[in-house]
């Protein structure tokens, strides 16, 4: 029986030999894997239209922007057509007939500083959880790159907290500067945690925290707090707020460790009152 993790390989060595460039292949590797994880447990090859219809329109309701929306339309698109056409596995691509997105989804609504209240309420103390979404909430930064942060990426002075991003190589990218509120939550947590150096936030058997794990007790802090939202719209948030406080969109990009204006773009069109509206509704909750 050929799994779907030999079927990618083979997807893998496909995009190579048609010379598509390294990145390219594992950018579409790293989407189809995405998918696969999303759709389980019905496989990949069982995959109908409306299966993919309803992934594509969650990536919209979670915030993805239309290159990242787009990617991943023509990674799946590439993939079944390899599917359909070398392997004879399936009869036809069942994104045949689907159109990649021609315009930027809207952006997320911003979370009140009511919401923010309520979803930090829900976690009942919960230390970890609560210096994490204040770190996301005061950063601006991934929650890839949260979850991917050691002990020693983070350092605490007379001004607050220090988190030092590193890239894919390893090699420092930027800094980010959290709120004095997740500084001190973030130093609480490290009493429970320990200090010892490796992943920063950990899960319960000690190994470094998922983000599906995060995902899902978000998705229940949420709920419980009656407020919509995820991880992406604290980014949003954080982003709302530098613009208030009077961040251009070159400096908003640095800060949230975008390598193009492409993905920035999207705040240059909020008008004045969007900005302060969501500002004040935020004002002083971290």
């Amino acid at each position: 029986m050929v799994t779907y993790g030999a079927v990618i390989e083979q997807f893998a060595r496909h995009l190579k030999s048609r010379g598509r460039p390294e990145t390219t292949t594992k950018n579409y590797v790293c989407e189809v894997l995405r998918f696969a994880s999303w759709l389980y447990p019905v496989s990949l090859r069982d995959a109908s239209p409306a299966h993919l219809t309803r992934y594509l329109d969650e990536l919209v309701r979670r915030g993805a922007a239309l290159a990242t929306h787009n990617r991943t339309f023509y990674a799946l698109k590439r993939f079944y057509d390899f599917l359909a056409s070398e392997l004879r596995a399936i009869e036809a691509n069942p994104l045949a007939f689907l159109q990649p997105q021609k315009h930027e989804p809207p952006l997320p609504e911003a979370l009140s500083r009511r919401d923010i209240k309520r979803v930090l309420a829900s976690m009942d103390g919960r230390a970890r959880d609560r210096a994490l979404f204040l770190l996301l909430l005061s950063s601006g930064i991934r929650l890839s790159e949260a979850l991917a942060l050691n002990v020693e990426d983070i350092s605490f002075d007379r001004n607050g907290l220090t988190v030092r991003i590193t890239g894919g190589n390893g090699k420092p990218e930027r800094e980010a500067f959290p709120s004095r509120q997740c500084a001190r939550v973030v130093a609480t947590y490290l009493r429970e945690r320990g200090d010892d150096p490796g992943p920063l936030f950990l899960s319960r058997n000690g190994r470094r925290l998922a983000a599906r794990t995060v995902q899902a007790n978000f998705a229940r802090y949420f709920q419980k707090a009656g407020a919509n939202g995820n991880a992406r719209w604290l980014r949003h948030t954080f982003a709302i707020r530098r613009l208030k406080a009077g961040a251009g969109l070159a400096d908003l990009q640095h800060l949230m460790g975008h390598k193009t204006m492409q993905s920035i773009q999207r705040y240059a069109n909020l008008n004045g009152n969007d900005v302060r509206k969501v500002a004040i509704q935020t004002e002083e909750v971290y």
